[in-house]
């Protein structure tokens, strides 16, 4: 019997290390496996670290979120080019939906003559690269027009100055549907140059203001925009459409004195009324408020209350001024001033019209302030 124990054991030994083998065989496949399933995340996280190429020094150099970087760094790329050319077709339909997507409150600008965009359309990147992209042309500007702040878009502009044109682009579709079409920058190289030039506006701590903060409630502190070789007293006021301007930083949204805007509501249909008591062009003063209305009780001036990454639009003849900057924060507001693209030929630069009638280069206005009126009682 152990003779045959002995034999059965050497007839189970080969089986055993066959099974062994095959075991062993099947871990090491298991394994390779493993790895391959390991590497392939691994190689694809490479891919997307891949250091983007070089690009202008105005734009950050970062690794994206996702993908090789190049959709990123193209989009980037394409917002720092203001559009010299753009087509749609004008509806109240499609002014409807660009009014929704910015916030613009077009009752708030009808009876004010300004109003705050609530939704911002700035990303944080976005903000960051136009603030610095605003510090560093502010910095370079040789202009003597109020210290700097006026630059223009010339062939030889450089990457900021064409950042800083391009914000225009993130607004346009709204004033190009409200104004039917506006001028833009490089469209052509008149000597009229609103449309060719934006103000880098940048109240730092300390700035005193138009007057102290008691004073700015008065607008008899307050003006109405005009180019400086045209301040002339008694001679034809010239007027743009209306004043986008882009907040970049400060604490304006929070109180009254960090080198607010202030404002006069309602002063641009005071002045409509007062310009149609004369026929012709409509005479320009530096104290617009004394000459053309009541200088014994002048409208009232309030603060203009935005954050950073929003925008305030605000019609030529609404009188203002800018109050002190008590805060300890620079404020940066890049201003567009907006002509119409379908003013008369001649009337390019003066149009004494639009200047008698406030709706008469916003025709779709009035109807839109209806229309949101009549969805928020729905």
């Amino acid at each position: 019997p152990k003779q045959q124990q002995r034999q059965q054991q050497q007839l189970k030994q080969p089986k055993q290390q066959q099974r062994q083998q095959q075991q062993q065989q099947q871990q090491q496949q298991q394994q390779q496996q493993q790895q391959q399933h390991l590497q392939q995340p691994l190689q694809g996280h490479s891919q997307k670290q891949r250091p983007l190429q070089p690009m202008a020094a105005s734009v950050l150099k970062r690794p994206p979120a996702s993908g090789s970087g190049a959709p990123a760094a193209k989009q980037r790329k394409q917002d720092a080019v203001p559009l010299s050319v753009y087509k749609a077709r004008v509806s109240f339909e499609a002014l409807q939906r660009e009014a929704e997507k910015v916030g613009f409150q077009a009752k708030d600008y009808l009876t004010n003559g300004f109003t705050v965009l609530q939704h911002p359309v700035l990303t944080d990147e976005e903000l960051a690269l136009a603030l610095g992209a605003a510090q560093r042309v502010r910095k370079a500007s040789k202009s003597s027009n109020a210290g700097g702040e006026f630059v223009f878009l010339r062939g030889q502009s450089t990457d900021d100055r064409r950042r800083l044109f391009a914000l225009l682009n993130k607004y346009l579709p709204l004033l190009h549907q409200l104004l039917g079409g506006i001028r833009l920058p490089g469209s052509d190289w008149a000597p009229y140059a609103h449309h060719n030039q934006v103000q880098v506006a940048i109240k730092r701590p300390g700035f005193e203001g138009y007057g102290r903060l008691d004073q700015m409630s008065s607008s008899l502190v307050g003006h109405i925009d005009q180019p400086s070789k045209k301040q002339i007293a008694g001679k034809a006021a010239a007027n743009y459409s209306l004043l986008l301007g882009v907040v970049l930083s400060g604490d304006t949204a929070s109180r009254s004195d960090a080198g607010n805007l202030f404002v006069a509501p309602r002063t641009h249909a005071m002045l409509a009324e007062a310009f149609r008591k004369t026929e012709g062009p409509v005479p320009w003063y530096a104290d617009i408020v004394g000459q053309h209305l009541d200088p014994e009780n002048p409208p009232r001036m309030k603060a203009v209350r935005a954050k950073p990454g929003q925008a305030i639009l605000m019609h030529h003849q609404t009188v203002h001024g800018v109050g002190p900057n008590h805060s300890d924060e620079d404020r940066v507001n890049i201003y567009f001033r907006i002509t119409s693209k379908g003013r008369p030929k001649g009337k390019l630069l003066s149009y004494p019209e639009a200047m008698r009638d406030p709706l008469r280069e916003t025709p779709l206005l009035r109807e839109l302030a209806e229309a949101q009126q009549q969805q928020r009682k729905g």
